[in-house]
């Protein structure tokens, strides 16, 4: 907008300029014929009386051209005053539409602070989730297809989590009672092989899950492939000791009961050997009795 406007400037300017050049050409021109025809009166005229009549007609001459020059000239300087003010519209409408914008940015600005503030920081296992699931993702772990704040009252609210969840599928808690409570070898080696591979994946991503138990692992019945599940419990992997007691009881490791404190990899390995016995060696009724068996 401000350069076409200057364009319109420029072209009024312009116009003006030549109109004025072509009266200025046009009174000289007048005036040169008024002084040549006063010459030739005044040689070959003998009436003192014409003489008179032709220099009243040279001075009306003149005064007709200046008052010419003066309109044209009066008209200059309204063009360009319009031009001005044309020119200092457009300028105040621009700035005007540029504090808008600065404002609108603002206070959009301000609202998104106001409602990240509103909501608690994104939980650990969101986090986690994202961490595992990224790209190149693995078969082994349940993919976290999207997730929702639902706000509450009082500023509280929950976030809902959307999982992968292949159809027909069950956990594998479920999945053994119906049938004769535990898995054939080649089945338990089956499932097993895939549960490794799924906590490599999530090792190599910096995640440990901590929560390892057949209620967490999804049992896909077409191709009995397995998915790991609810990283409520995860943690960041570290080498040091953890002390912040999570997951379930009948698979935490024994120094976690008597100290307190565990590492990562050595906890996974624990229980990776009691889910192994209890989906391959024990009946599975209950997994508290497994927890009384061997302690």
């Amino acid at each position: 907008m401000c350069v076409s406007t200057v364009c319109i400037v420029c072209v009024l300017c312009v116009s003006t300029v030549c109109i004025v050049c072509v009266l200025c050409v046009c009174i000289v021109c007048v005036l040169c014929v008024c002084v040549y025809c006063v010459c030739v009166v005044s040689v070959y005229c003998v009436c003192v009386y014409c003489v008179y009549c032709v220099c009243i007609v040279c001075v009306y001459i003149v005064c007709v051209s200046v008052l010419c020059v003066y309109c044209v000239c009066v008209c200059i300087v309204c063009v360009y005053c319009v031009c001005v003010l044309c020119v200092c519209i457009v300028c105040v409408y621009c700035v005007c539409v540029c504090v808008l914008c600065v404002c609108i940015v603002c206070v959009h600005c301000v609202c998104v602070c106001v409602q990240s503030e509103s909501k608690d920081v994104l939980p650990l296992e969101i986090a986690l989730l994202q961490q595992v699931c990224r790209l190149p993702r693995s078969r082994g772990v349940a993919q976290l297809l999207d997730y929702y704040w639902m706000p509450g009252p009082e500023g509280a609210g929950i976030y809902l989590l959307v999982l992968e969840r292949p159809i027909p599928c069950l956990d594998l808690f479920n999945y053994m009672q119906e049938g004769s409570g535990y898995l054939e070898e080649g089945m338990a080696r089956h499932v097993m092989q895939q549960v490794v591979s799924a906590l490599l994946h999530c090792h190599s991503r910096g995640v440990v899950h901590r929560d390892l138990k057949p209620e967490n692992i999804l049992v896909q019945l077409t191709n009995h492939n397995v998915l790991l599940l609810d990283f409520g419990s995860a943690s960041v992997l570290k080498e040091g000791e953890y002390t912040d007691v999570a997951g379930t009881p009948e698979y935490l490791p024994p120094e976690t009961v008597l100290r307190g404190e565990y590492f990562a990899v050595p906890a996974t390995v624990w229980s990776l050997g009691i889910l192994l016995f209890q989906v391959h060696y024990y009946k599975c009724t209950s997994t508290i009795q497994i927890y009384y068996y061997y302690t």
